[in-house]
C-alpha cells in the first residue's frame, strides 16, 4: 500500500502481522481507500489470524487443564 518501510523484507513481515488490523484497516475500510477486491482479501487474513490465535488458545488451555491442580475446598 504504502512505501514507508526501511526494506521489502519488514514490510512483508508486518503486512503478515495482525497489527494493522486493530486501527489502521478499519480506518482505510471507513474512508473508503480500499477496493473491494483488497477489503475481502484483508478480512479474510484477519479471519485465519482469528482461527489461528483461537486454535493456541485451545491447545495451551487443554495443557493447563491437565496440570491443574486444586487442594482443599
Amino acid at each position: 500500500m504504502f512505501d514507508f518501510f526501511i526494506s521489502l523484507e519488514w514490510k512483508f513481515i508486518a503486512d503478515l502481522l495482525p497489527f494493522q488490523l486493530l486501527g489502521f484497516i478499519p480506518t482505510v475500510i471507513y474512508m473508503e481507500k480500499l477496493e473491494t477486491s483488497n477489503v475481502m482479501m484483508i478480512l479474510g487474513k484477519g479471519c485465519i489470524w482469528i482461527l489461528l490465535l483461537w486454535g493456541a488458545v485451545k491447545l495451551l488451555w487443554h495443557k493447563a487443564i491437565k496440570r491443574l491442580v486444586i487442594h482443599g475446598g
